[in-house]
């Protein structure tokens, strides 16, 4: 990538079209919404799309911190073993780092 800067892949991505774009919040949408539909609907363990959307930007905010199911929880509305269920199907889909858990 010609000129890399790293606050603009911190906030546009760095899949190459998502990073070159002026405004890379519509094709973050529809990466997301692409993301949700295909990798995590098809696992078939997932019930409620809604929890699971508001799980990604709590969890997304606790990224680098300890990581407390509970508290997430709390935040997204569902109980601890939903997260943790939540938390598993972000390893499947290799969207986690197992030993990062």
């Amino acid at each position: 990538m010609p000129d890399f800067n790293l606050l603009k892949a911190l906030n546009n991505g760095l899949l190459p079209r998502h990073y070159m774009s002026a405004n890379p919040h519509k094709l973050l949408s529809a990466y997301i919404g692409s993301y949700l539909r295909d990798e995590i609907i098809t696992e078939a363990r997932l019930r409620n799309i809604t929890s699971f959307s508001r799980f990604l930007e709590t969890a997304a905010f606790s990224n680098g911190e300890m990581l407390n199911y509970s508290n997430i929880a709390s935040e997204c509305g569902v109980t601890s073993p939903t997260v943790r269920e939540y938390f598993q199907i972000l390893e499947d889909t290799l969207i986690k780092d197992k030993l990062a858990i």
